[in-house]
This record gives structure tokens, C-alpha cells and sequence, in this order.
């Protein structure tokens, strides 16, 4: 395999900067919303795409301080869990805005909280009364009752000042926002009861004693709280944050990552409450499923998403034009051999990521379309020889494994001409539904296979015609859209392609470039 390398010799894979963020389309839209008082948006797209990156670059935005036109916000990025279980999101998003909260005040004033710690309250002042004592008691020299009165005065004007900048901050909006967001994390977490009590008695004796005491208990009792108070305290949080700091943004990632979309919905159905806060945009990455949800909700009546959600930002795929961009500003690519792969990749940026690793080095669209296809095909063959058979399918067969081995033989790959002379064979009929396949095959590989088949093809296309495909987008968009399709079906990949059809798969022009 290839090193993880490009042109350059770096590394063409990234985590989040703003520097790495190339703006496009998706994000110009997102931009626009973000400057509006609040909202909650979903944004769509397969994975791989973008979505990611796009709410980190508004969180980052949010975050980002231009002078004093504007101090920075509060960004909070928040990956969901795969399981359902409202109470446990709610309580751990309070928890994440609250920790959230502090972090950007508390870096904000680290001098004043340093000399507001409260050791110069329990500290200064036993230290302030010893030095009066020891000076009015003990001390003769006269030295010794300036340096103590010194030390004594010092010590009372740091209280002084104490006592000044908590007058002060408890007047702030900043404190009282940091005092609720640690109630909030508190609550979150359990269900607090609170017990005073005084006692005050006298007994006699050889005299007359008198005694108060007070206590003061505090107990915590760790059970969850309701749903409802956990939605009024987290909007109650998020709205007081909104006003400190002038734009909160909330990047809820994976909401897809729950297999099952009733769950999605069902999740939906009960934290809804948390949106439409004054200063808060709450971003949700949904599936593509959910996207076309909302998008019927007009047609097939209300539902979760569209009674949660103002607009889906769609993240389509990126044309190759701009995939060869990515990896030209990541490892310096030559700029047909990005198209090739943004092609192959169907658009998706972590995927062009991905099979940049495989070309390596290329130094022709040609020898990077071979290289890619090299590896999938050997890893495909690969699997289907090693398969275990189990009991929830049908056996994989001997001779479905043999021919599969022998249909993509290593040497098919050593050269262009080779691999010319497979792909030009790869959608007819004995390679299309080969006659050794069994069902065992069938079930577990066939829809992979032809998926393969179709790649191989568009490979063809690829290597023959690199160069009219770097000048010609909509020959490079047409390919690309065959590449899409063959992610849902082979089938219609296959007829996209052999009757030059378009599929519609861009919502926006442009598509967000992100790892």
C-alpha cells in the first residue's frame, strides 16, 4: 500500500483548523443563518461529507473574537450517543454548555479570580487580627510595630479589594450566568435537598454558659431528574448565555448515528423543547433519510422533523474541481489527478481523503486510477476467499470463491494496458452476473461486486479521457454522478452511466470541503 502521503511527502489527512477549512457554498449559507438571533437548523449529507467540519467552522466563528467590535461567543460541540435515552442526553448537554460557560469566563478573568480566591478571606483576615494583637501586646521595637503595621495594612487593602471586586462581579452578567451554570451541572447530575437548622440552649452549672450552634447541612441524593426540568433549566442556561455572550452556537454531531430513525424521531419528539432560545443556533447533523423527511413534511403532514428544524443545510457532493483543490492545498497534488479521484470518490472528501492514500504518488490520472482500483479490487477478492461460512446465510461455495480469485488476477493491475483490456470486459454479461456465482455469494458479495464492475468502468472512462475530463466538468460531473448512484444501486449506477444520464445530487453548487 501506499504511504499516507502526497505529492509533497506530508500527510493529506487533518484535524479541524481554520486554516485547513476551504469555504464554499454550503458554508456562505451557513453563515448568513448564523447571523440571525437563533434558530434550529439540521444539516444533511452522507458521511464523509462535511457536516462535521461545517459546524466546527461555526463553532469556530462563534468562538473567534474580532476586536472590540465583537468579543467571542460560546461554542459548544457536542458528539450524540448512538443509544436513546433522553435523560442521559439532556443532563450530559447541560453539563457540556455549563463546562463550556466557565471555560470561556473563567480564561477571561484569570487575574481576578487569582486574587479573589477565597484563602485571602480565611486566611488574610486571622493573619491581619494576629498582627494587631502581637503589635498593641508584644511588640517594643519600633521597627518591628511599622513592619507589622505595614504588613497589617497590606493585608487589609488586598481584603479591601476582595470585598470591592466581589461587590462588583456579583453586579456582572457574566457571574451570574457562571453561578447558574454550576447549579445547572449540579441538577443534571441529582436532586439536591437542603436542610438548615439552629439550635441556641443554656445550662447552668458554677455559672451561666451559654451556647448557639448552627448547622448547615447540604445532602445530594443521585436520582435524575425530570425531563421537564432538565428542558427548563438547560433553555433557562442557554438563554442566559445567549445574553452574556452576545452567540452561542450548539453542534449536536451523529444525531444519524442511531441505526433506527424512530429513535431519531422519538428523541426528537422529546427534546424539542431545548430550541428556539434567543442568540442560540443549535445545529443537528442529520441522515440523509431525515433530510427528505423534513423535505415532505409539507406533503405528508407534520412530523418531528420538521416541527424541530427551521431548514436542513444540505452538504451534496463536491465537484472534482474542488476535490482536486483539497488535495492540492493538503499535499500539493497534481490537479488532474485530483479530478480522477474526487471523481472516483463520488464527491466525498474524506473519501477522496481515503484514496489519495492508495494513488500515493501518482504521476498520472492513469497510474491513480489504477492504483485505487487495484486496491479495491484485491481487497474485495480478498474477503470473499477468506469468508466464513455461518448459519445466516447460505454457504459460500469452493468454485465461487476460486473464480472470483481468478476474475481479478494481480497481474490485471501491473499495467494500464491490462487494466484496460478488464475494465472493457467489466459490464459484460459473464463478468456483470458471473455463471459460477452460487447463492451464497450472491447474497453476501453480488451488489458489491457490480458495484466493482461499475467502478472498473468509470476507471475506463477515467484513464481514457483524463484530459478532456480535467477541462470538461460536466463530462467529470456526469461520471461522478454514476460513482453516486453505484453507492445505492449498481443497477441504476450502471444504466446512469451507459445512457449518460445526470442524477440531481447537488442541492448547492458547491459542497463543503472537510475531512
Amino acid at each position: 500500500m501506499a504511504a499516507v502521503t502526497g505529492a509533497t511527502g506530508t500527510s493529506v489527512f487533518r484535524a479541524f483548523e481554520r486554516a485547513e477549512f476551504l469555504e464554499s457554498s454550503s458554508w456562505a449559507r451557513l453563515r448568513e443563518i448564523l447571523e440571525s438571533n437563533g434558530g434550529s437548523f439540521g444539516v444533511s449529507g452522507p458521511r464523509g461529507a462535511g457536516k462535521s467540519w461545517l459546524m466546527l467552522r461555526a463553532i469556530d466563528d462563534a468562538r473567534a473574537s474580532e476586536g472590540e467590535r465583537r468579543r467571542g461567543g460560546i461554542g459548544l460541540w457536542y458528539p450524540s450517543p448512538s443509544e436513546y435515552d433522553p435523560h442521559a442526553f439532556l443532563a450530559s448537554l447541560s453539563e457540556g454548555l455549563a463546562n463550556e460557560i466557565e471555560r470561556r469566563f473563567r480564561r477571561e478573568h484569570p487575574m481576578r479570580d487569582a486574587i479573589g480566591a477565597n484563602w485571602i478571606v480565611w486566611i488574610g483576615l486571622p493573619m491581619i487580627l494576629g498582627l494587631i494583637v502581637y503589635s498593641a501586646v508584644y511588640a517594643t521595637d519600633t521597627l518591628a510595630n511599622a513592619i507589622t503595621a505595614g504588613v497589617s495594612a497590606a493585608l487589609f487593602l488586598v481584603l479591601g479589594m476582595r470585598l470591592w471586586m466581589a461587590w462588583l462581579r456579583k453586579r456582572r452578567p457574566e457571574e451570574r450566568l457562571l453561578r447558574e451554570a454550576a447549579l445547572v451541572r449540579e441538577r443534571a447530575r441529582y436532586s439536591s435537598t437542603r436542610r438548615e437548622a439552629s439550635e441556641f440552649g443554656a445550662e447552668g452549672g458554677h455559672g451561666v454558659v451559654g451556647r448557639m450552634r448552627t448547622s448547615r447541612e447540604r445532602e445530594l441524593i443521585e436520582r435524575p431528574a425530570t425531563l421537564s426540568l432538565l428542558i427548563n433549566d438547560f433553555r433557562a442556561l442557554a438563554a442566559q448565555a445567549g445574553e452574556a455572550a452576545g452567540r452561542v452556537v450548539i453542534a449536536i454531531d451523529e444525531l444519524d448515528k442511531m441505526a433506527e430513525p424512530e429513535k431519531v424521531r422519538a428523541l426528537l419528539r422529546d427534546i424539542k423543547g431545548i430550541f428556539e432560545v434567543p442568540h442560540v443556533h443549535f445545529l443537528v447533523s442529520v441522515s440523509a433519510e431525515a433530510a427528505r423527511s423534513l423535505k415532505l413534511g409539507a406533503l405528508t403532514g407534520r412530523n418531528e422533523f420538521n416541527s424541530s428544524f427551521y431548514t436542513v443545510i444540505e452538504v451534496p457532493p463536491a465537484p472534482p474541481d474542488q476535490c482536486a483543490g483539497l488535495l492540492a492545498s493538503r499535499s500539493g497534488a497534481r490537479h488532474d489527478v485530483g479530478v480522477v479521484l474526487g471523481i472516483l470518490a463520488g464527491g466525498n472528501p474524506r473519501e477522496v481523503l481515503r484514496l489519495a492514500e492508495f494513488a500515493g504518488v501518482a504521476d498520472t490520472p492513469a497510474e491513480a486510477v489504477v492504483r485505487v482500483l487495484r486496491e479495491e479490487a484485491l481487497k474485495l477478492r480478498r474477503d470473499i476467499v477468506t469468508a466464513e461460512n455461518g448459519t445466516e446465510a447460505p454457504p459460500l461455495g469452493e468454485e465461487a470463491r476460486l473464480q472470483s480469485f481468478r476474475r481479478l488476477p494481480d497481474d490485471d493491475f501491473d499495467s494500464i494496458q491490462r487494466f484496460s483490456t478488464l475494465a472493457d470486459r467489466s459490464l459484460d454479461d459473464d463478468m456483470w452476473m458471473p455463471p459460477w456465482k452460487d447463492d451464497g455469494w450472491e447474497v453476501r458479495f453480488g451488489e458489491t461486486w457490480r458495484r466493482l464492475m461499475v467502478r472498473l468502468a468509470v476507471g475506463r472512462e477515467l484513464e481514457a479521457n483524463a484530459e478532456s475530463i480535467a477541462v470538461d466538468s460536466a463530462l467529470g460531473l456526469q461520471l461522478q454522478d454514476v460513482v453516486t448512484a453505484a453507492s445505492q444501486s449498481a443497477s441504476v449506477a450502471r444504466i446512469v452511466l451507459e445512457q449518460r444520464l445526470r442524477v440531481e445530487t447537488r442541492g448547492l453548487k458547491q459542497a463543503a470541503i472537510a475531512e
